[in-house]
């Protein structure tokens, strides 16, 4: 797993944003283990990713895929308003 800082993106009212990039191998091990049908599933239906006692919104979901088959998952991560001050 690699945790970065996202591109700045002035939003009103909305905490910074983050980058999350997860391995598929361990995604699709979580994604079987709890019999969700794909990731996509999975990531629609999380509250968002926990990170130091923080609750991460999931903002959005991509894969990167090598021969058809996915090799990485890329989370968009938004932290809380209340950790802008």
């Amino acid at each position: 797993m690699v945790l970065r800082k996202a591109r700045a993106t002035i939003s009103v009212n909305k905490g910074p944003r983050w980058e999350l990039l997860v391995s598929a191998t361990a995604v699709e091990a979580l994604v079987g283990s709890l019999a969700y049908e794909s990731a996509s599933v999975l990531f629609a239906n999380a509250f968002g990713v926990l990170i130091d006692e923080t609750l991460m919104e999931i903002e959005a979901a991509t894969t990167a895929q090598i021969f058809g088959a996915p090799y990485l998952y890329q989370l968009v991560l938004r932290a809380p308003i209340s950790l802008l001050t």
